[in-house]
C-alpha cells in the first residue's frame, strides 16, 4: 500500500508540488506567527527581568515615585535578603546638534547596592572609567554599556547631551560597562548614573522608580508578597518581575490574536485545498480502488491507504512549511518591533533561536490538517461498491435539490445564530464562538449558496458569453464536489482581505471623528516622535508652558502628562490637561454626561474616563475610582465618560490643578498651543522654536504632522495583517489552479468529443477560464459576505471585549468591486495553463479513452 501511494506521487508530479505547496504555505504562516508570539513574549520577559535584574519582587510607586524609607521597612521583614532602589527614565542624548539622538534607559543606582548579585560592587560592573581626579570633579558621571560605545565608537571624555526636566545638559561620559552587566541587559542604549545624580538630573528629589526585592532561599513568594504589600499598603505596589512583561502583552496582545486568527484562517484555507486535491484525485483513481476492492482489499485497508496518502502529503509539506515558517518568521518579528513593537514602551526585540516547539506544531499541523481534510473523501471512496466505481463516471452526480436545499438552510441557520449572537452573546470571548459559527456557515453553505444563485442563469450565459461561457456555467453546477472546497479556500482568502479593509476603514473613520473634535490645538512641542514623547518619559518644566503663553499670538497652552498607573490589575493612563481650556482648544464626545459636567472636572471635583476604561473596569457616571497618590489611595468620583483613544486598556482624564496637589509633580511631556487668529502659525512657530532654542532638542508639530503621526502609527498596526492577507490569496490563487488543472485532466475525454463535435480550441479555452472566473467570482462574493460578517463581530463583539469600545461598520463600494474584480482576475489568471492544456488535447488520443 506505501508503493501505491509513492507511484501515484510520482506519476503526477505537478499535482502533487501544488499540494505540498499549498500546505508548506499555510503551515508557513501558521508557524510564523507562533514564532512571533514567542519572540514577542519573550521580548517582553527579557524587558521585564532586565529592569528587576535578578529580584524577585519590585516595587513600583505612585507617579512622584517612592519614599526611601521603604528600602529598610523592607529589608527588616523576615525572608528578605535585600532592597535595591533603582531610578529609571527614558531619555534622549545626542553627541552634538548634527547627529541623531539616541534613545536611552537611563538608569540611577546606589553605589552601595548596585542591580545584580549580592557579592557585585558598582567597581565590577564597569569595564573602562575616567583617571580619578576627572571622576571626582564631574558633578554627574555617566557610564554607558559596552556594545553601544563600541557601535558608536564612544570614549571615555566624551561630552554627550542628555535631554532632562530643566533642559539638556552636557555630561561627560566616566564610564564603560562590562558588556554583561546587568544593567546593559535592559536595551541596547543604557545610561547609568549615581543615584543621587539620577534624581537631581530628573527632579526627582530624594525618590525613587522602584525597589527591586531579593528574598532568602526557599521562601513562599506569594505568602511573602501579601505580607510585604500589607506593610506597605498604599505607599507601592509589588508585584513578580514578570507581571510587567504580562502588562506589555495586555496592550499589544489583541494585534497578537488577529495575527494568530489570520494564520489559522491561512492553515484553513490550506486543509480546504487539500480536501480539494484528495477528492479530485479519488474521482480519477476510482477505477483503480474499484479494482483493489475486487481483488479482496477490505474497505478499512483502502480508508487507512488514502488517509496514509494524506498523512505523507501533509508530513512532507508541513516539513517544508516549517523552514520557509521560519524564514518568513524573522521578516515577521522585524515588521512587527519596526512597526507597533515599540509603540508604548522601550522594549529590545528579542530574535530567539528555532524553537522546539514551534517546529513541532508545524510539524504536526500540515499532517492533522491533510488527515482532517482527507478523512470525509476516503471514507467515500472505501464504501463506494466495487462493481459502481469500476464505471467511468468520472465526475460525482450533482446532489439532488433536497440535499442543496438542506445545505443551504443548515448554512443559513448558522449565519442566522452567528449574526444574533453578535448583541445576545455577553460571556468571555463569546466573539470568538461567532467567528468559529460564521467559519462554519460559510463551509456549510457556500457552495450551495453559489448554485442557488447560478440557477436558471444558462440561457444568459448562453447568450452573453456564448458556447464556452454555458458549457463553464453547467461544469460547476454539476463539479460541485471538486470545486466547493476551493471555492471555499478562495472565500477564505478573499474574505479576509475584504474584512481588513472594512476594519481600517471603520477605524480610520473612528479616529478622524475624535480627532477632528477633541484635538483641535495648533502646534505640539514634543521631545521625541509623536508617540515616544509622552508615553515613554520625555521631560519639560512646566514653567515652559508660562514663556510659550507669553508668545504674541498664543491662545492657550496645555501642559500635558501621561502616566500609567496601577488600577484593578492594568495599567491605565492618567492623563493630566487644562480642563478650563476654551471650547477652541478641543471637545469631549461624550458617552455618559455632557459639557456640564466640564465646570466640576475643572475646579478638581472628579475625574472624567474614556469609554474603553468604563466598559472594561465596570464602572460608570456616578461611580468613584481610586487612584494611588503619594498621600495614600484617593476616592474621586467619576463626571463623565467621554471618547478616548490614547490608551489602548483605558484613559483617567484629570485637571492638571488636582494632578499638582495629588502628586506634587510639576513636569510635562509635551505642550499642545492654541493660537489666535492675531498672527500665522508659521511666525508663532518660529517664536516658540527660538524659546526652546538650545535648552531642549524638541520638535514643533502643526496637528497636521500630529494626525499624520498618528494614522502612520495606526496603519503600521495593519501592515502585518495585510502580509499575511498576501499568503493566504496566494495559496487562494494556488488552489484553483490545481482544481483547473485537475479537472482538465478529468475530462479529457468530455473535451476531445468537443473537439471531435466541431468545438473551436478557443471555445475550450474560453469555457476553463471562464471556469476559472466563475470560481474567483463566486469565492468573492461569499469573501465579501464572509468578510463583513467577520468585521461586523469584529468591531460590535471582538472590539468590545478587547478595548473596550465599539466602533461604527463602514466599508465603501469601490473596495467590494476592487475584491470582486481582483477574486475573478486571480481565477482566470489561474485558469491559463489549465485552458492552454484543454485545448492542445488530441481528440483520437483520448476518444477512446475508459
Amino acid at each position: 500500500m506505501r508503493w501505491l501511494a509513492v507511484r501515484h506521487f510520482a506519476r503526477h508530479k505537478l499535482r502533487t508540488a501544488l499540494a505540498l505547496m499549498s500546505v508548506a504555505l499555510g503551515v508557513s504562516t501558521f508557524v510564523s506567527m507562533s514564532a512571533l508570539n514567542r519572540n514577542t513574549l519573550a521580548a517582553y520577559a527579557e524587558t521585564a527581568r532586565a529592569r528587576a535584574g535578578d529580584a524577585d519582587l519590585v516595587a513600583r510607586g505612585t507617579l512622584a515615585g517612592l519614599d526611601a524609607s521603604l528600602l529598610d521597612q523592607l529589608e527588616s521583614v523576615d525572608g528578605v535578603r535585600r532592597a535595591v532602589p533603582l531610578v529609571l527614565r527614558f531619555c534622549t542624548a545626542r553627541r552634538s546638534s548634527e547627529e541623531p539622538a539616541e534613545r536611552f534607559v537611563f538608569l540611577g543606582v546606589d553605589p552601595q547596592r548596585p542591580p545584580g548579585a549580592e557579592q557585585v560592587t558598582l567597581e565590577q560592573l564597569v569595564e573602562e572609567i575616567a583617571a580619578p581626579w576627572e571622576l571626582l570633579s564631574t558633578k554627574h558621571p555617566v557610564f554607558v554599556n559596552a556594545p553601544w560605545a563600541r557601535r558608536h565608537q564612544v570614549k571615555v571624555g566624551d561630552s554627550w547631551e542628555f535631554d532632562a526636566p530643566a533642559g539638556a545638559i552636557a555630561l561627560p561620559i566616566s564610564g564603560i560597562l562590562r558588556a554583561d552587566s546587568i544593567p546593559v541587559a535592559m536595551g541596547s542604549a543604557v545610561a547609568m548614573s549615581p543615584l543621587a545624580s539620577a534624581q537631581e538630573l530628573f527632579g526627582s528629589g530624594d525618590r525613587i522608580d522602584r525597589i527591586l526585592i531579593r528574598l532568602e532561599e526557599n521562601q513562599d513568594k506569594e505568602a511573602l508578597l501579601a505580607r510585604l504589600q500589607a506593610l506597605v499598603g498604599d505607599q507601592a505596589h509589588l508585584s513578580d518581575p514578570l507581571q510587567e512583561a504580562r502588562e506589555f502583552d495586555a496592550v499589544l496582545g489583541s494585534v497578537r490574536l488577529a495575527l494568530r486568527l489570520l494564520s489559522l484562517l491561512s492553515l484553513l484555507i490550506a486543509a480546504f485545498l487539500v480536501h480539494s486535491t484528495i477528492s479530485m484525485a479519488l474521482t480519477e483513481r476510482r477505477r483503480e480502488l474499484a479494482i483493489l476492492r475486487c481483488v479482496g482489499m477490505p474497505a478499512r485497508s483502502v480508508r487507512t491507504m488514502l488517509l496514509r496518502e494524506a498523512l505523507l502529503l501533509g508530513g512532507v509539506g508541513g516539513s517544508l512549511g516549517v523552514v520557509l515558517g521560519f524564514a518568513v518568521a524573522g521578516s515577521m518579528t522585524d515588521l512587527f518591533w519596526n512597526t507597533i513593537g515599540t509603540t508604548f514602551d522601550r522594549i529590545d526585540a528579542v530574535a530567539s533561536p528555532l524553537h522546539p516547539a514551534d517546529a513541532i506544531i508545524g510539524l504536526l499541523a500540515g499532517p492533522l490538517a491533510a488527515a482532517m481534510a482527507a478523512l470525509g473523501p476516503a471514507r467515500r471512496a472505501a464504501q463506494r461498491a466495487p462493481l459502481q466505481g469500476l464505471r467511468l463516471e468520472r465526475t460525482p452526480p450533482a446532489p439532488s435539490r433536497a440535499a442543496r436545499d438542506r445545505r443551504v438552510s443548515v448554512g443559513l441557520a448558522i449565519l442566522a445564530i452567528a449574526l444574533v449572537n453578535i448583541e445576545a452573546l455577553h460571556f468571555p470571548r463569546s466573539g470568538y464562538l461567532v467567528f468559529v459559527i460564521s467559519i462554519a456557515a460559510l463551509v456549510f453553505g457556500g457552495y450551495p449558496w453559489m448554485r442557488l444563485a447560478m440557477s436558471r442563469t444558462g440561457p444568459w450565459f448562453l447568450r452573453v458569453m456564448g458556447p464556452g461561457g454555458r458549457l463553464a456555467r453547467d461544469h460547476l453546477d454539476r463539479a460541485h464536489g471538486n470545486t466547493s472546497s476551493t471555492l471555499v479556500a478562495v472565500s477564505l482568502g478573499f474574505g479576509m482581505v475584504f474584512s481588513t479593509h472594512v476594519l481600517v476603514r471603520s477605524f480610520e473613520s473612528l479616529l478622524e471623528h475624535w480627532f477632528d473634535r477633541t484635538i483641535q490645538e495648533d502646534l505640539f512641542v514634543m521631545g521625541e516622535g509623536f508617540l515616544a514623547s509622552g508615553l515613554q518619559g520625555t521631560d519639560f518644566d512646566l514653567s515652559l508652558r508660562d514663556e510659550f503663553r507669553a508668545v504674541d499670538g498664543v491662545s492657550h497652552v496645555h501642559g500635558l502628562r501621561f502616566n500609567r498607573i496601577p488600577y484593578r490589575n492594568e495599567r491605565v493612563l492618567l492623563f493630566s490637561l487644562d480642563a478650563a481650556a476654551p471650547e477652541d482648544s478641543g471637545q469631549f464626545l461624550y458617552v455618559e454626561g455632557g459639557p456640564a459636567d466640564k465646570a466640576a472636572w475643572a475646579k478638581g471635583d472628579g475625574i472624567f474616563v474614556s469609554e474603553g476604561l468604563a466598559f472594561l473596569q465596570g464602572v460608570h457616571r456616578g461611580d468613584s475610582m481610586e487612584l494611588p497618590t503619594p498621600g495614600g489611595i484617593r476616592e474621586l468620583p467619576i463626571l463623565a465618560v467621554v471618547q478616548d483613544y490614547t490608551w489602548p486598556r483605558g484613559v483617567v482624564l484629570i485637571d492638571d490643578d488636582l494632578y499638582q496637589d495629588l502628586y506634587d509633580d510639576f513636569r510635562a511631556h509635551e505642550f499642545a498651543i492654541t493660537l489666535n487668529s492675531s498672527r500665522s502659525l508659521d511666525s508663532v512657530q518660529a517664536d516658540i522654536e527660538r524659546i526652546l532654542g538650545d535648552r531642549y532638542h524638541a520638535f514643533v508639530l502643526t496637528q497636521e504632522q500630529v494626525q499624520s503621526s498618528v494614522f502612520s502609527v495606526f496603519h503600521d498596526y495593519w501592515s502585518l495583517l495585510l502580509a499575511q492577507e498576501t499568503l493566504a490569496v496566494l495559496v487562494a490563487a494556488l488552489g484553483t489552479f490545481h482544481t483547473l488543472l485537475i479537472s482538465v485532466l478529468l475530462r479529457r475525454r468530455e473535451i476531445g468529443l468537443l473537439r471531435a463535435v466541431g468545438a473551436p480550441r478557443q471555445v475550450l479555452r474560453r469555457m476553463i477560464q471562464l471556469e476559472g472566473a466563475l470560481i474567483g467570482l463566486g469565492g468573492g462574493a461569499l469573501g465579501v459576505l464572509f468578510g463583513g460578517a467577520i468585521s461586523a463581530v469584529t468591531l460590535r463583539v471582538l472590539c468590545l471585549e478587547e478595548q473596550g469600545y465599539r466602533c461604527p461598520w463602514e466599508f465603501s463600494w469601490w473596495v467590494v468591486a476592487a475584491v470582486l474584480v481582483g477574486a475573478a482576475a486571480t481565477g482566470w489568471l489561474a485558469a491559463w495553463l489549465p485552458s492552454r492544456t484543454a485545448e492542445q488535447t488530441e481528440v483520437l488520443s483520448v476518444i477512446g479513452e475508459e
